[in-house]
């Protein structure tokens, strides 16, 4: 399922999923929207921030643009951060705690670019309507270089539409290290 194709085309992340029929031709008739081309006086704030936005300075956070340019062997992998953009959001709060002191989680962050979209209203704008639905936050992405949601990397605790959503940074863990090892095994299989 494309929703992202780098360094051309943005599409919409946020969505309740649920891998119906339905759902999956939605999203594949999706219009896109470009990414504009960036210069000096383009305001790329809806990329996402280079800094931690108050969810740990110890991790290496880039914005969008940064991790389509510098996708390689080594970090091939995208880890996309939306939270809520205000301060009375309880469980981004709780959750932000527990991410930025996470030393697993930091440790295991190294092998993918970290991304900080600050929620609905930042990235609205650069995602098609039909299918940036999604009114719940926080919700983490892990996505392939050439811009895939990966599939199975979802929290398996969730039994409802709302995979993306996380209770505590050792669930986001969890996830972390399944795509971590899933993606190095696969590639290994491939040589």
């Amino acid at each position: 399922m494309k929703l992202l194709n780098f360094g051309f085309v943005v599409a919409a992340f946020g969505f309740d999923v649920s891998y119906d029929e339905e759902s999956v031709n939605q999203m594949e008739n999706a219009e896109i929207a470009e990414i504009p081309h960036h210069s000096e006086n383009m305001d790329l704030g809806w990329a996402g921030a280079r800094e931690p936005r108050g969810w740990g300075e110890y991790y290496d956070w880039v914005n969008i643009l940064d991790a389509t340019e510098e996708f390689a062997e080594d970090k091939p992998i995208l880890l996309l951060v939306i939270p809520e953009d205000c301060d009375d959001c309880v469980h981004c709060s709780a959750i932000r705690e527990e991410f930025k002191n996470n030393q697993e989680l930091l440790k295991i962050s190294k092998h993918f670019h970290v991304v900080n979209f600050l929620g609905y209203e930042e990235s609205q704008a650069h995602w098609d309507p039909k299918i940036a639905n999604a009114h719940y936050f926080p919700r983490f992405y892990f996505l392939e270089a050439h811009g895939d949601i990966i599939p199975w990397a979802v929290n398996t605790l969730r039994k409802d539409d709302r995979v993306f959503y996380y209770n505590h940074a050792s669930e986001i863990l969890n996830t972390a290290k399944e795509v971590f090892h899933g993606y190095y095994k696969y590639k290994h299989d491939e040589l």
